[in-house]
């Protein structure tokens, strides 16, 4: 914190004593280092608590009970480099990994950031100092802000580039302003009052469900899935495999950038080649899968009316995963990809069967 920040008329660190009652709990869970501290601790109240585009129920924890007030209360706080949300549960966020922070109201704020493992958090919080207004309020989120900014400024350049990078993958598809739009409407503890609390939108075609499965490893769901392709018969057919096409699209894009070297598509195909042996032998070739990904790429010079429409389709299907896997998207960012290429396929003419109700 800046001497700065310190003086700032709204700037309260909080009772000495609920600070080190609360630094201790952080520290014996891991959540907060010897070498850091509490900047500024409020109370309030945990409105509303979404992970990966669900709400949740605010369950409780044994042994919180010194730290958190009473009353279904949660403190907001944050130090050099976290963010808590403690109330009956702890919550911790990488400063460096909140993707909005927002005022809304007279006396609550937004938050969304992401987390290990790859889930998206949104927290709605109301606070519950007396006499506290808008320009405090706001303020309150300005500083946390600044030492967000300081933050990042602290990391490796490899650091703010993977930052940066999760940050440019959760706004491509409108995912934070989506979530934010549910996490900031009106609620009363866990009831929703908005109609506008339910899960975000995903895939709606069984293809896509079914590519859906494929990434987050859904098992049970697979199977099931997998016998309703082309409409539970052998093979494949255009209007699927529109969607895979655009999720690939999506997917590369994603990966490699606007600009990229040739050679790095060839690495990601020895790396997925070196990855799906059967039997000693990699299912597709080089050239096959350098082909699909170059054209994914909208490449003009690249020729792929040589390879079969199922090799193509496995191909893509294999890359989309592979790419999902490697960025560690968590499932609201798959949902948006899905339903992104979903919409792709219906306006390059294609009509993909849609998912059983």
């Amino acid at each position: 914190m800046t001497e700065e920040a310190a003086q700032d008329p709204g700037f309260r660190r909080g009772p000495r004593a609920q600070v080190v009652l609360l630094e201790r709990a952080l520290r014996k869970h891991g959540l907060l280092g010897d070498d850091d501290n509490i900047l500024e601790w409020r109370q309030g109240r945990l409105i509303r608590l979404r992970i990966n585009g669900l709400d949740q129920p605010l369950l409780s924890m044994r042994g919180l009970q010194r730290i958190a007030p009473r009353g279904g209360m949660s403190s907001l706080s944050y130090s050099a480099r976290s963010l808590f949300c403690v109330g009956r549960r702890m919550r911790a966020a990488d400063l460096a990994r909140v993707h909005r922070l927002e005022a809304i109201g007279h006396d609550s704020l937004c938050v969304i950031y992401s987390s290990v493992p790859p889930r998206i958090v949104s927290v709605q919080w109301r606070t519950g100092e007396p006499g506290e207004h808008d320009p405090e309020l706001a303020a309150l989120v300005s500083r946390i802000g600044d030492q967000r900014d300081r933050r990042l400024s602290e990391l490796s350049p490899q650091e703010r580039e993977r930052v940066a990078r999760e940050q440019g993958d959760l706004e491509i598809f409108g995912l934070i302003e989506a979530e934010f739009a549910r996490v900031s409407a009106p609620a009363d503890g866990d009831v929703d009052r908005s109609g506008r609390g339910g899960p975000l939108a995903g895939p709606a075609s069984v293809i896509g469900c079914w590519l859906r499965a494929l990434i987050v490893r859904d098992t049970e769901a697979l199977p099931g899935l997998m016998a309703r392709l082309n409409g539970g018969k052998p093979g494949w057919n255009r209007e699927e495999a529109g969607v895979v096409q655009a999720a690939c699209d999506l997917a590369v894009a994603r990966y490699f950038g606007a600009s990229y070297d040739a050679s790095a598509v060839s690495e990601l195909v020895s790396f997925l080649r070196q990855a799906e042996p059967a039997g000693g032998t990699a299912r597709h070739g080089q050239r096959e899968m350098k082909a699909v990904i170059r054209h994914a790429l909208a490449e003009t010079d690249v020729d792929i009316s040589g390879i079969n429409a199922q090799v193509a389709f496995e191909i893509q299907a294999s890359v989309t995963a592979f790419v999902a896997w490697q960025r560690a998207w968590p499932p609201p960012l798959i949902d948006a990809l899905l339903a992104a290429a979903e919409q792709i396929a219906l306006r390059r003419g294609w009509s993909p069967p849609p998912a059983p109700g």
